[in-house]
């Protein structure tokens, strides 16, 4: 009955259920030829489904043909993963592509004469340097992104001090935000226990710290702890260029990206956030984020 939105089936006509021509084309060769068939047909009601039916003449006499016998599978789940593995191939595969392109490119140039050129050699080396980072902080993301995902890669949870964390952190992060004229300040109790994946919950920090820098031009991030009534949530907020409501739903997506060109010249593999979202997930925590264009973003997980 949830397969196909009615509370109630029994008396219905099936076209009143299922209006599909492909459907009603197997009834009616599977009527004709008095054989089974079975194929893939896609419903609207109440939402999109794909569902694979196979459908068996019945005959409670030989030779006299009573009805049809439909099975339904729904493939609707499936599907959205197919989908969801072909665009991840396709979208790994254009970023692995583009760095070594670059790399490529610039060897080749070198091959050619361009390393007689001193100073043109060392700004070509220089950017093959560069592409050589990026394609490794993006094989080190997948790696990672699949080992949470896959659950190849299980929590090791320990008693720790949130607090001090947050303070290694923010030491890793200083010289990049000192850069960007960008102040870290940090709102949080001298001591906060949590139970939880030590090195996991150091990559969640950096990379909303990392986010945030890199979105940000100037000003200050803040990264905190908040407590209010039974619910505590650790935060990072910035004054950067934010983010417009309607593409919030999609943050951690992998690969996704607001400004693909800007995220791109910043540094960013379009991972940071996904794996963020996995581990928040694991840990059975929730995250939840909220921005406004050029007001900033914040981003909230909830601990408890």
């Amino acid at each position: 009955l949830e397969l196909f939105g009615f509370p109630q089936l029994y008396g219905k006509p099936f076209l009143e259920v299922i209006r599909n021509p492909d459907f009603v084309s197997l009834i009616d060769g599977v009527m004709k030829s008095r054989a089974p068939l079975s194929g893939e047909i896609t419903i609207d009601v109440p939402e999109e489904k794909y569902l694979f039916v196979k459908l068996s003449p019945l005959a409670y006499t030989v030779g006299d043909l009573s009805g049809v016998i439909a099975i339904f599978t729904d493939l609707t789940q499936m599907k959205k993963l197919e989908q969801i593995r072909k665009d991840f191939v396709a979208n790994a595969s254009h970023e692995l592509k583009t760095p070594v392109t670059a790399i490529k490119g610039f060897a080749e140039t070198l091959l050619d004469g361009a390393i007689e050129d001193r100073e043109n050699a060392y700004k070509f080396l220089n950017t093959i340097k560069d592409q050589s980072y990026r394609l490794n902080r993006l094989v080190d993301d997948l790696l990672v992104l699949s080992n949470i995902e896959t659950g190849r890669e299980a929590l090791n949870r320990t008693s720790f001090d949130l607090s001090t964390l947050i303070d290694k952190a923010m030491d890793t992060m200083l010289v990049k935000a000192a850069e960007k004229n960008i102040t870290l300040k940090k709102s949080a109790a001298d001591s906060t226990t949590i139970h939880a994946d030590r090195e996991k919950v150091e990559q969640v920090l950096l990379n909303l710290l990392d986010n945030a820098i890199k979105f940000t031009d100037s000003g200050e991030v803040d990264i905190g702890i908040i407590q209010e009534d039974r619910s505590k949530y650790l935060y990072v907020k910035d004054a950067g260029i934010g983010i417009p409501e309607r593409y919030i739903p999609r943050l951690g997506e992998r690969f996704f990206r607001v400004d693909a060109s800007r995220s791109r010249e910043l540094g960013g593999t379009g991972l940071g956030l996904a794996i963020v979202k996995h581990i928040v997930k694991a840990h059975g925590w929730k995250m939840h984020i909220e921005s406004k264009p050029d007001k900033g973003t914040t981003v909230k997980i909830f601990l408890s």
